[in-house]
């Protein structure tokens, strides 16, 4: 493929590699804890980032988006405390799809995957008898207390 810079108009259209990040909201972190490393792995990284049920689902869900959209590809992603970040390439048979029309499907399945998530953890709260929620999900990622769960934002 040959380097080409797209009109303004066409630029989040068809063939390219984009770089995307998505953010909860309000920056809660929510996908995961980063761990500290006794020591520097075999790559220098110092840290880890131990994610969280809502975590695991994102990846999951990104990874669903090759078999939903074809010449869709993941190239790499990285779930980080706060938000996730994915480069992704999408060849010739991606066509004239928006990568925005991709990347907020994403989004709105995430938020609903964490609301699911959410009612899941009140429902199992209300039948064993502990009356409530203590605002995390068990791994340390805190849960917005509004009822809607976390949601990813563009």
């Amino acid at each position: 493929m040959a380097f080409t810079w797209k009109d303004k108009k066409d630029i989040w259209k068809g063939e390219g590699v984009y770089f995307l990040t998505f953010v909860v909201k309000n920056r809660v972190d929510m996908l995961g804890r980063l761990q500290p490393l006794c020591s520097p792995d075999k790559d220098g990284h110092i840290a880890a980032v131990d994610t969280t049920e809502l975590g695991n689902a994102v990846y999951r869900e990104f990874n669903a988006l090759q078999s939903r959209y074809p010449g869709f590809s993941v190239v790499a992603k990285q779930v980080m405390p706060n938000h996730f970040h994915a480069v992704c390439w999408c060849k010739g048979e991606f066509g004239e799809l928006s990568i925005k029309m991709v990347a907020r499907g994403f989004a709105q399945a995430c938020s609903r995957v964490a609301r699911e998530m959410y009612r899941l953890r009140l429902d199992r709260s209300a039948t064993d008898g502990t009356g409530g929620t203590d605002g995390q999900d068990g791994r340390g990622g805190t849960l917005s207390e509004d009822g809607k769960g976390g949601t990813l934002s563009e």
